[in-house]
């Protein structure tokens, strides 16, 4: 047996591909790891912040509409007086305000929804488009 010694090629293909695979995997991971956990972090926090502004909306719109709920029954049971006072004119003109406040609120709710829509339309596209750049990153890399 003669023994080698110093520097010499490998001509084992499997074992040199291995190695090749271990050393750009570790290479990737050492490379790219922080940078894609300061991104994800940094996407997270948009996300939750957009997600949070979302709630509020939706919480004050609903917080709104529940009072226009109790206004509009504090106007119609007025109206019902009224009517029996016999001022037809009074009840009118409160049912046409009723009406735009409760509109109104309305509207305020729908604009609320889809706020909250477009943000999960938003939420998903971040992660689409994080998972495309990742992906082909990876890709060109290993290219």
């Amino acid at each position: 047996m003669v023994e080698e010694s110093g520097f010499h090629l490998n001509t084992d293909i499997l074992e040199t591909n291995l190695i090749n695979i271990i050393l750009l995997i570790a290479l990737l991971i050492f490379s790219f790891a922080e940078p894609v956990k300061t991104g994800l972090a940094q996407r997270q926090a948009r996300i939750t912040e957009k997600l949070d502004t979302a709630a509020n909306y939706l919480i004050m719109a609903n917080f709104r509409h529940k009072e226009s709920v109790e206004t509009l029954e504090r106007i119609r049971n007025f109206a019902l007086q009224t009517k029996k006072e016999g001022l037809e004119q009074k009840r009118r003109l409160l049912e046409e305000q009723s009406e735009r406040f409760y509109k109104q609120i309305k509207e305020e709710i729908r604009l609320g929804k889809e706020l909250l829509l477009e943000t999960k339309q938003a939420v998903d596209g971040l992660i689409y488009d994080s998972y495309l750049n990742l992906v082909l990153s990876k890709s060109s890399t290993i290219r």
